[in-house]
């Protein structure tokens, strides 16, 4: 977690290394640490090592998909506080029941948008922008 007053930390985990690119750096110009990874397993293994303050998750990851994922995390007494944030490429409506089931706080769609990102984020850290 962050320590009080730093800028909150976010796991981007997106196979796509150019989506990950650019949630990151929307994320880094809005004041936010980020750490990308392509998969589950890298994010399991970092959050292992260091807590991230918030996770987005691509939910069709190639292996561990981001509901496997979720649900890992969840069951977790070490994870399972995190937020988490699903990034779904299909209309939020087909994946929003199956994700919450799962344990996501919340989704954004791609393409991604600036401003939906960050009120997502805002919102789920229950923070003001």
């Amino acid at each position: 977690m962050s320590e009080s007053g730093s800028s909150p930390k976010v796991l981007v985990v997106e196979q796509n290394s150019d989506i990950r690119g650019v949630v990151e750096h929307i994320l880094q110009l809005a004041g936010y640490m980020t750490v990308g990874v392509a998969s589950a397993i890298q994010a399991q293994e970092l959050t292992a090592r260091q807590l991230p303050d918030v996770i987005l998750v691509d939910l069709g990851l190639v292996g561990i998909d981001g509901f496997k994922f979720a649900r890992m995390l969840r069951a977790s007494p070490l994870t399972q506080h995190i937020p988490l944030l699903g990034i779904t490429s299909h209309p939020i409506e087909d994946d929003e029941v199956r994700a919450m089931a799962a344990g996501f706080d919340g989704l954004v769609s791609k393409p991604i948008q600036r401003v939906e990102l960050l009120n997502a984020i805002t919102s789920i850290l229950g923070r003001d922008s």
